[in-house]
């Protein structure tokens, strides 16, 4: 009696039909969980921008703000130059960074004055403490909160952005 190696046809077809099921399982909840993957990077590069501007303006002793542009789901790490005396960015000063927050994020709000984080060249802050806020689609609600030792931190809300921790 003559024993041939492999797969019979029902068995290949049995094993991509659990393969199937299976997969079909899986993607909800692998597509569910991006919509947070993209508000806590979000939050994570703003928090990023801050300690690049803090560190810049300690480092060339001059006075460096983050932009946030809630409208445009945008942000702006700038060498302010002096010549007005709020800190906002304007057409010809230097850009040290910019980023487009991802697809799905919402900057909704921001409650810096000038919508600008800014530091010293002591590295404190050269403004005001404050927040800013983002949600994704799926209601989850992420931000980031610099205190006023010029510390930024990630921030969440349970409750649809009534209140942080």
């Amino acid at each position: 009696m003559k024993h041939e190696n492999g797969f019979t046809l029902l068995e290949m077809m049995v094993v991509i039909s659990i393969m199937g099921v299976l997969a079909a399982m899986a993607i909800p909840s692998y597509v569910g969980t991006m919509s947070t993957r993209r508000l806590t990077s979000a939050t994570d590069e703003l928090i990023g921008a801050c300690h690049l501007a803090r560190m810049r303006a300690v480092r060339e002793n001059t006075t460096v703000g983050v932009q946030f542009d809630t409208g445009n789901n945008r942000y702006t790490v700038f060498i302010d130059d002096g010549t007005n005396p709020t800190i906002q960015f304007e057409a010809g000063e230097t850009i040290v960074q910019q980023g487009i927050l991802p697809a799905g994020v919402d900057m909704y709000n921001t409650n810096f004055s000038n919508n600008t984080v800014a530091y010293n060249g002591r590295g404190f802050l050269a403004g005001n403490a404050g927040s800013t806020y983002m949600k994704n689609t799926k209601n989850e609600y992420m931000g980031l909160r610099v205190n006023i030792a010029g510390r930024p931190r990630f921030v969440r809300s349970s409750d649809g952005g009534g209140t942080w921790n």
